[in-house]
């Protein structure tokens, strides 16, 4: 899958996999053990997921999440999720 960044507030991307029914399939992406990925302002990452064979029947979504840190009083996380359906 390939990540553009065209907003400038985000700085990181979590992708996720998902079944029919949302439920988390296990995966592992390309550079390294966290499913969270660096993707400066107006730069596309290539990412490669991987499915254990075991669980690729399984597999219906493919989601990435921008990760917005929200400064106030205390820092929170705000996020949106785009998922694409795998044929």
């Amino acid at each position: 899958m390939k990540l553009y960044n065209s907003r400038g507030d985000v700085d990181y991307y979590q992708v996720q996999v998902f079944d029919g029914d949302f439920e988390p399939v296990k995966f592992a992406i390309t550079g390294g053990q966290s499913n969270v990925i660096n993707v400066p302002h107006r730069k596309t990452v290539s990412v490669s997921v991987f499915v254990p064979s075991s669980e690729s029947s399984k597999v219906v979504y493919i989601c990435s999440r921008s990760m917005i840190l929200k400064e106030e009083e205390s820092a929170s996380l705000l996020s949106s999720r785009i998922c694409s359906k795998v044929k």
